[in-house]
Parts: C-alpha cells; structure tokens; sequence
C-alpha cells in the first residue's frame, strides 16, 4: 500500500515560506505532533526545507530523488510553490504516493501579481514592462488559478482551496484545517504560535531601481540559485527608511475599474470551492484596504530614483560581478585562510549591536572598526549581520572582522549571537558542517590562531537548530596550526601582540541556500580555573573494587572508598579540611556524606542503590570557604558473571585490552600508525625504537581483534615532498607490501583476527589521494595478506561518517572485489535517521556483491560526542545505534569509541584536540559515565538473546530482541511506541538497565520480560 500525500502547490511565496517554516522549526516537531511526515530537501522526509529551487533549475534529478527515495507507510505532506509550474510532476509523485489532497492557497490575482513582481519580476523587467507583459491577466482570476487546478482535477486529485487575507482567524488555522481536518494544539505555543512571517515584499520603488540598475549598470545577470540569493539580499537590504514608501510612477497605470471586478470575481471563486461567506467577505475586504493602500503609495521623484539607484548598485556590487570582468575567483578551500582575499568593505553599519550583557556581568562590545564579506551578498539589519550562502566554489564565505583587538587575550571569552532563521543548522560530518564556521584569530605578526569548525557544535545546542544562540568560546581553546602553509612560526607567545582581524570562515553547501544571523560580538575576562577539581587534591581509593570494574561502577548498590589528602593537598596546608559528597540521579539527591580528611585514610560509603547512571558533586572546603570543587560519573552496572559476551559489541581503544573484555562484548581495536615500523639491521622489520606496538594480552576464543593502519611512512609516499605526505599512497608498491606482509604476520601471531586497509579513507585529513590509488592500495594489501597471513580477514572502505558518496564510488571502482567486508564509522548528528542510513548501505552492498560472498558490515567506530549531546543522550544513542545494526543481517561488528581518555583532563577548560567527549571511562578513572552502564547491558541483552527484530518507521521503531522461548526484551525510541508494544508486567528500564519510572522524554526505552534478568 502506497503512503498518503498531501499536496501544497502553493501560489503566494508567502504562504508557501511560512507553512514550510511552521514544519520546519524545533527539529520538525509539528509534524512529528501530527503523524505527518514533511519531506524536504532532496525529497527526503523530515530533511528540512523542501528543494523548491532544485524543481525549478533541476526537475530530472528531482524526479530522480522521488523514485530513489525510501517512504515507508504513513501520511506526507510537500509543500512547494515550484509544483505549480511542474504539472507533469503529479505524475512522478502518483507512482510513489496515494495522493489523498492538494491544498491551493490563493491570493487576490492584482495583488498577487504585484507582490511577485516585488518579489522576483524585477530580475526581468521594470513595474511598467510587467504590466505591460500581463495585460487583462494581472487582474484574471481565471487565468491565473484555474489551469493549475484542472492539472489537479484532471489527475483526479481531491482539491481544497484557502485564501491567505487576514481575516478572524489566522491563515495558518485555515490552512491546517483544509489540508488535515485538525488544528493541532500545539499551534497556539511557541515557537509554532510567535513565528514571523517570511518573504516581506522588497520596496516596491526599490524593485525598481534593482531592474535599472541591473541591467545598465554592467552586471553579469544571477542564474540558478544565485537568483534565489539575489532575491533574498533584496528583502533584507537596509534601505533607508525614507526611501522604502515610494512606488514606481508606473503604478498609476493600475486600473481602478478592473480591480473592483476582479475582486468581485475572486469571491465567487473561492465559494466555488465551498470556502464560507465570513471567511470570503473578510478576505474582499482586506483585498480592496491593500489595493487602496498600494494605489496611495507616493510617487519617487527624481532625487528619490537618484538614491533608490545608488543603494541598488551597492547591493548589487556585493552581490553580483561585473558583466565585462570575470567573476571573483578565491583559492580552493584546502588553501590556507591568510591567502584568501575578501571582497571589499562592506558600508556602515558593522554587524555590531550593544551586547545585552553590556554592563550587567562583565560582556565588552567588541571594538570593530570595519567587515568584508566575500562570496555572499550581505547586508546590515537591526545590528545584526543577515547574509545568504550561496551553493557553489570556493566553498568557503569569509567574514573579516577589523579592528584593534588588543584587549583579548588568554583567558578572554569570545561571544556572538547565531542563528539560521530557516535553514536547520544540523551539524553533518560528511558535509563539513556546512553553515557553522572556523574561527581565526589574526595578530599583528600575521600569525593564525583558529578554532575549528567541528568544534563548534560542542557549545551549539544542535535540538535548536533554528534558534537565536549565544555562543562563547574561551579564547584558551584556539590553537596554533603549524601545518598552514603560509602561517608564520609562533615565535612568542601569540596573545603578546595585537590581535587585529578576526575570520569566520562558512562553508558552503553544495546545492542549497543558508540564510545566516550573527551579531551582538562581545568579550569578557574569565579566569581559566576558578577553583581546582576535588580529584586534583583528594585519593580515592576503592575497598570493595570488583576486578576490572572502572573506579566508579559498582554491580552493588554502594561504593566503599577509603580518602585522604594527596601531597598537594598537604602541601597547601588542606589538612582538616572537609570533603562534602552528594549523590544524584537524575537530579534527585540520593545520598549525602561528609568527611573530615588528613594524610590519613578515612571511609565512607556512597549509596546507588537502582542501576543506571549517578552524578556524584563534591567540594572541599576549609575554615568556611571552598577550596575544590568537580562533579563527575558514576554507574551502577549489571553484573556479567555467567553471562555470555554479545557477538556483535565492541571497544575501540588503544591500550585497555583487559578492561574492554572485561566490560563485555567480542570485538577490539587498535589503530596504528605505519610510521611505527622501521627497517632493522638485518633487513627486516622491527617497530620503532623497539617497542612491541602490538598487545601482549591475547583474547578469549571467539573473540575478535582488529588492527587498522594509516600514515603512510615518508619513505614510502609517493609525494614525500609535502607536508602531508602521509595522506598519499605508495610510491613504491612492493616495499609498501613488504610493510604490510610483515605487520599482518606479526599481528595475526599477536591474536589479531582483521585488518582494516586505512583509517577513515573519506576523511581528507586521512587520504588526500584519488580512489583510483585507493582501489590500488586494497587491492595489493588484500593479495599480500592472503598470501602473509591467510586466515586473517581484510576490512575496506573505511569512511568517517556515513559518507555514502565515497561508497558509492568505493564499490563503482571495484573495491569491494579487493576486500572481504566493509567498514563505515556511524558518526551521526541525526540518529533518527540510522535507519535509513543502514538501508542505503545494505543496497550498494547488495548492488556490487555476490550475494553467495559473506560480506559482512562492521561499524568499527561509533560515538555521540559531549557537550554536542548530553551524557544520557550519548549512551541512549550508542544503544539505539547497536539494535538497529543488530538488526541487520550483515552486521558482524558495532565497535564503541572509545573506553578511556588517553590525556589528562581539565574540567575548566576545552581542548580541541581532545576525545574527552567520547570516553565511557576518565582519564585516570575520573569518572564513568552513562555510557559505559549501557554498554554492560546492551552486551546483557544481546548476549542472552538469539536475534535483534526491527520494525516501524521514526518515532514508532520498535526493537524486539529475541530468545528462548521468544521476546526477552523491547526497545523503542519513544515511550508511547513502548507502551503500545508491551504488555503490563513488563518491567520498564532505561538505556543502563535502571527502572525507567515516570520518564517520557529520551531517545531509547526498553521493556524487559519478567524473569528474564536479575
């Protein structure tokens, strides 16, 4: 049975642009409120904004994303304004859907037509050509709706229409009950009841002067979605105010007489369609106030159309090249940020408003003197900077801040407000995390300190994508990249000379506009480490540690340490200070102990008493006042003892071989450098300096290990001259095989069980080479392995996200032959849509391999990194993640990243270049998160359990694990889904096997058959 759709074809761009918006905003929760599924860009299903230039400029690849795509049972709804002119595109949508209905709204056919041309018609003529072009039409009901409609009528496709005049209740009220027969309640709450309205007309004299200027002043004329972008700096351009009353002097031409009959005709219209008296007498009489007001428009005079025409020209000098000179070109993106020239200087005003802090806790307003702005139209607006990014090359859109910036230093906090108002800011690894910028710190040496634009999400709160954020990052956290080209060497300390520009740098996507804000730039003086961490000063020492358990998990309902000072904390004279512990869960304190501390030992006893996870505050106080201060992890896990590891679970880790096998599953990881492997005096092979790199520990029967390399050595690149040399393949492939000959043996005698070819290979970080090379390197380390090491199994493909691009032509070159699985790392900032992630790779492997191969698919990493995600959302992502990969039968493995973190920690501060965010256990044993209790009972449940079974769509998936005699278990993402599937005995549990009590909010619930766990 086809899924159901419902059609928007739209006609006023600004009714289509708000209900989009109204679908669209808070993570699609409207829809998600009401059943509906929205389909957006690429005619995917709740995937933003629906592609409405793509149908316009590219109706092929349009029509090739709606045969392509995945829509599982359900009801749909595609808004989009561009159907009207694509009729032979209800066809296409017939053979994927049921369509159910077609919702019109429609607008008095003068007006309409005025405001489109305010719109868009001035990228082709002046107001007195387009009335010209239009004739009788522009005042024509018929002409104007009628033929759109009887496409739909003849397509046999129920039709509703719903005029857009204000009348006694909202158009949005009226157009959800046309299309759905319901008005949800959630459209009278914020945001869905504050949202503005989108497409404000551009002035109607100033649409004006834009054609003039447009096509006299010697502009190269926008094509494509550089239209889109032209329009949209038109909207939003800062024309005076005195300049925005003015109509053209053509408007006079507008005949009175044909509009009062033209209204009269679009009333009888809308009662054909059965729209009511009230709402059709209230929307005629707003048309004739609109018609009264656009006819009372002033007329520009001479001076008027004067400076009407310089703004034009000023906005279309940043937007648009010149006709007679080539377009602006810039260097590629891989060129470093100091050789990329900005376009020139934007006018007055900056993008700088007073900070809302200013005065109240510390916020400067950043002193900026100047902004350039390249590769996008720009344009001021209530102290805020509005600007569009365009799709194309160069792939990155440069914000220049100028200014003396001498007073930020180290310990300084940098903030802005940020916000796309109608692109979902998503962060996409595959895509760059396009939208969000670098940031680059220039001083007067011209040296570069930058912070990442990966980075960023880690204080970018990624369930608000379309909200107004503030951002602020401690100046500490920027880095110095030695490997830019053109960065000069740091010779002293960086902060010491004046810093004099700052860069944003955007990077585009490939098919689709970004509208962006950002603003209110500030800066206040923060002490890096506002009191020390409790651990930095106290030991604890566990009494009760069960072998192999992380200091801060307990199988029990308590944990027993013995404290004391440390050194340090003698030294600064901390003794008979007083620690204070307090034990939460999920903000509820459980449990509360104070001790007295000296260099001797003293016991207490910290009660868990449900499983799950805990958070464990405590400070250090003396002589009334607080002297340390940190809170961190704890877990109460379920026990593994007799319980049978999972099959399919692992850790990916370097060093804590015991540790990982101990927590559960089958499967480790090492990745390792090739650089590790040097030649010895013999002639053979020997690692570096000595060092046995590989693990001594060798692992239970059964159990799996995979060692995965990259870095190709500088002796063997065939670029050894750059920089980067390690990104490249081998100059030489018998030596390269040589390597691999003897690593492969070394590590088959050590206990490893597969070989991974390369580490992330669509990361460019990782391999700059073609795939060409790529294929090349498989196929020589798979003949060699076989031949070196045979039994032992070769992994391809490794991707550093659901890159399916790189797949695509991973397997169109043949790489699949060269290789006996594939291996993708799940990184995702949308788990929703896992499922349909495992779908589109199961069907390339099924596409280019013989279906008698066992070609298997592993996730070798896998992580929801914090801040970017919560600790709980983290470990109910990791489990959601490894049911949904269970559930496919070519899963074999779902490796966890990662077990510890391998430097030391600070909890004041952020390091860049620090996994902290992915860890289950701290550096040290610091702490032990959620994450690591869910990994302990994801292994239970799988362990005990026979087969992973999947079923439903979103917010309805459902997870049935299955063992003797039948359902053990019952996953599914939300909590209503959970109660419909299982029966009332049923225990309820979270992620880390604790009781799920009254919670209703999360990503992962389970339900747990009775007797089947302790």
């Amino acid at each position: 049975m086809k899924p159901e759709l419902i059609l928007h074809p739209g006609f006023p761009k600004c009714g289509t642009t708000s209900l989009q918006k109204l679908f669209i905003v808070e993570n699609h929760a409207f829809g998600k409120a009401m059943g509906i599924r929205f389909i957006g860009a690429d005619f995917k299903p709740d995937n933003g904004y629906p592609p409405v230039s793509k149908l316009m400029y590219d109706p092929e690849a349009c029509i090739e994303a709606i045969l392509g795509n995945d829509y599982p049972p359900g009801r749909y709804f595609l808004s989009n304004e561009a159907l009207s002119n694509r009729p032979e595109f209800i066809q296409v949508l017939a053979r994927r859907f049921t369509l159910s209905r077609a919702v019109f709204t429609l607008r008095f056919p003068a007006l309409q037509g005025v405001s489109n041309y305010r719109y868009s018609g001035w990228l082709e003529k002046d107001f007195a050509g387009f009335l010209d072009d239009q004739g009788d039409r522009l005042y024509a009901v018929e002409t104007k709706y009628r033929p759109a409609i009887r496409r739909y009528v003849d397509a046999a496709v129920p039709l509703r229409v719903c005029p857009i005049e204000e009348t006694s209740e909202a158009f949005e009220t009226r157009f959800l009950r046309a299309a759905f027969d319901t008005v949800p309640d959630l459209l009278s709450k914020p945001p869905f009841s504050t949202l503005e309205r989108s497409n404000t007309s551009v002035p109607f004299a100033f649409a004006d002067a834009l054609h003039h200027e447009l096509k006299e002043g010697g502009f190269a004329a926008p094509k494509g979605p550089e239209r889109h972008a032209l329009v949209i700096a038109a909207q939003n351009y800062a024309l005076p105010e005195e300049l925005r009353a003015f109509a053209p002097a053509s408007v006079g031409r507008l005949d009175g007489g044909k509009v009062a009959t033209a209204i009269e005709s679009y009333a009888a219209f809308l009662r054909e369609f059965d729209t009511p008296d009230a709402i059709v007498s209230d929307a005629v009489a707003f048309s004739h106030r609109q018609v009264e007001r656009l006819t009372a428009q002033p007329v520009a005079g001479d001076a008027d159309v004067r400076g009407l025409r310089e703004h034009a020209r000023k906005l279309l000098s940043g937007a648009l090249a010149p006709a007679a000179a080539p377009a602006r070109t810039a260097a590629p993106a891989s060129t470093p940020a100091t050789t990329q020239a900005p376009s020139a200087t934007a006018p007055a005003p900056t993008p700088q408003a007073p900070a809302e802090d200013a005065g109240k806790t510390g916020w400067t307003p950043l002193p900026i003197k100047g902004f350039r702005l390249s590769n996008t139209p720009r344009f001021p607006k209530n102290g805020l900077l509005n600007f569009t990014i365009m799709p194309g090359k160069p792939q990155i859109c440069r914000l220049r801040l100028d200014g003396d910036f001498s007073a930020l230093g180290r310990t300084t906090v940098l903030k802005f407000d940020f916000r796309s108002p109608t692109f979902p800011l998503m962060p996409d690894i595959v895509a760059g995390d396009a939208g969000f910028p670098s940031i680059t710190l220039v001083n007067e040496d011209g040296v570069h300190f930058s912070f990442a634009r990966g980075n960023l999400k880690d204080f970018f709160d990624i369930s608000r994508p379309n909200t107004r954020q503030g951002i602020e990052l401690p100046l500490s956290a920027f880095l110095y990249d030695k490997d830019m080209a053109s960065n000069p060497p740091l010779k002293r300390n960086f902060f010491a000379s004046k810093i004099t520009a700052i860069y944003f740098d955007f990077l585009r996507k490939p098919d689709e506009t970004i509208d962006l804000e950002i603003g209110n730039f500030a800066s206040r003086e923060a002490r890096e480490i506002a009191l020390p961490p409790v651990q930095d000063l106290v030991v604890f020492d566990r009494n009760d540690q069960a072998r192999g358990l992380p200091k801060f998990a307990s199988e029990r309902g308590s944990m027993g340490f013995r404290v004391a000072l440390n050194a340090t904390g003698l030294v600064l004279g901390y003794s008979g200070a007083t620690l204070n512990l307090r034990v939460l869960r999920n903000g509820t304190e459980m449990d509360k102990v104070s001790v007295t501390l000296s260099a001797e030992s003293g016991n207490i006893n910290l009660r868990l008493r449900d499983r799950g996870a805990y958070r464990i505050e405590a400070d250090l106080s003396k002589d009334g006042h607080t002297v340390a201060r940190e809170t961190w992890s704890a877990c109460h896990v379920v026990p593994r003892d007799g319980t049978r590891p999972s099959s399919v679970l692992g850790i990916s880790d370097a060093a804590e071989y015991d540790r990982i096998a101990l927590a559960g599953g089958s499967w480790d990881r090492l990745v390792m450098s090739l650089n590790v492997v040097t030649r010895d005096e013999a002639g053979g092979f020997r690692f570096h300096r000595g060092l046995d790199a590989l693990p001594r520990t060798r692992r239970a029967p059964g159990q799996k290990r995979i060692l995965s390399t990259f870095q190709m050595p500088k002796p063997l690149s065939r670029f050894p001259d750059r920089w980067d040399y390690n990104r490249y393949g081998p100059a030489d492939p018998e030596a390269y095989g040589e390597v691999i000959g003897w690593l492969a043996k070394s590590a088959q005698e050590a206990g490893f069980t597969h070989f991974e070819v390369w580490n992330e290979a669509s990361a460019y970080g990782h391999w700059a080479d073609d795939m060409e090379t790529l294929i090349a390197l498989h196929k020589l380390t798979h003949e060699t392995i076989q031949r070196e090491a045979p039994g032992m199994v070769v992994l391809g493909g490794c991707t550093h996200s659901w890159d399916m691009d790189f797949l695509r032509r991973f397997f169109e070159a043949g790489g699949s032959d060269h290789c006996d699985g594939l291996t993708i790392h799940g990184y995702t900032y949308q788990p929703a849509l896992l499922p349909q992630r495992f779908d589109e790779v199961e069907a390339l492997i099924d596409r280019h391999v013989a279906p008698d191969r066992a070609f298997g698919l592993h996730v070798t990493e896998v992580g929801f990194r914090m801040p970017a995600f919560s600790e709980i959302a983290a470990a109910e992502n990791l489990a959601l993640f490894t049911l949904e990969a269970a559930s496919r039968e070519r899963s074999r493995a779902v490796v966890w990243f990662r077990y510890n973190n391998p430097r030391p920690e600070v909890e004041s501060g952020y390091q860049q270049r620090s996994s902290t965010g992915y860890a289950l256990v701290g550096n040290g044993d610091r702490y032990c998160r959620a994450s690591y209790a869910a990994y302990r009972f994801t292994d239970l449940l799988l362990g005990e359990s026979e087969r992973v079974e999947a079923s439903g769509t979103g917010e309805d998936r459902l997870y049935r694990i299955i063992g003797a005699p039948g359902t053990v278990a019952l996953a599914a993402r939300s909590r209503a889904a959970l109660e419909k599937a299982a029966p009332p005995p049923w225990r309820r549990m979270d992620s880390c096997g604790g009781p799920l009590g009254d919670r209703e909010t999360g990503t992962l619930f389970l339900a747990l058959r009775p007797g089947f766990f302790v």
